[in-house]
């Protein structure tokens, strides 16, 4: 366990493709982002002789002022890249079902897409100053 050559590091450019839910954890109130991220892969095929697309959701979670930054600005359908860890929750549901969560827990996160996406919802975020924390 204590082995020091092992990496947990993920980095995904992609698009948000959900809607980003805001929330705060109960025991120690520390506010979150959730959405997912969607990102395309082109391959090709040797028995079509063609390309093909997969697109592969990831679902992502940000902590703190991160989480502030995207909530406020963040919108489904912008251009994103984040950085950050990989992380699996084990839980068993109300039917006692086992359940499986794959998470990238975000630690940098930039826009990507074009400028003019972001300052129109800056000055909507300026006009409306809605805080959802």
């Amino acid at each position: 366990m204590g082995d020091v050559n092992s990496i947990n590091k993920v980095i995904l450019m992609g698009y948000i493709c959900s809607e980003i839910k805001t929330g705060e954890t109960k025991d120690n109130h520390k506010k979150y982002t959730k959405f997912q991220m969607a990102t395309n892969e082109a391959f090709y095929e040797r028995g079509t002789k063609g390309s093909k697309k997969r697109v592969e959701y990831h679902n992502i979670i940000s902590w703190g002022s991160l989480a502030k930054i995207i909530s406020d600005y963040g919108k489904k359908g912008m251009q994103v890249a984040v950085e950050g860890k990989l992380r699996s929750t084990r839980w068993v549901d109300r039917d006692g079902r086992n359940r499986h969560l794959m998470e990238v827990n975000v630690d940098q996160f930039i826009f990507v897409g074009k400028r003019q996406d972001y300052s129109e919802n800056i000055k909507e975020k300026e006009n409306n100053n809605d805080d959802p924390f």
